[in-house]
């Protein structure tokens, strides 16, 4: 996790990173689980693509900000 920016120096902020980003995940994935039955898969991909573009435009952003800056 602090390989991947995650956390400050101690192992309790890389703990408390993994807690958050486990729950995080778990309601992420019920969430699309309870709207898989309501809107169905491709429609449900046709509505996220667009944030998920967003994300990794700023993930980008932050990792090449991160790279140049010393």
């Amino acid at each position: 996790m602090q390989d991947a920016g995650f956390g400050g120096d101690s192992h309790r902020d890389l703990l408390w990173s993994m807690v958050f980003l486990s729950c995080v995940n778990t309601v992420s994935n019920l969430t699309g689980a309870i709207m898989n039955k309501t809107y169905g898969r491709r429609q449900l991909m046709m509505i996220f693509c667009i944030p998920m573009g967003i994300s990794l435009i700023i993930l980008v952003g932050a990792m090449l900000k991160n790279q140049i800056s010393p």
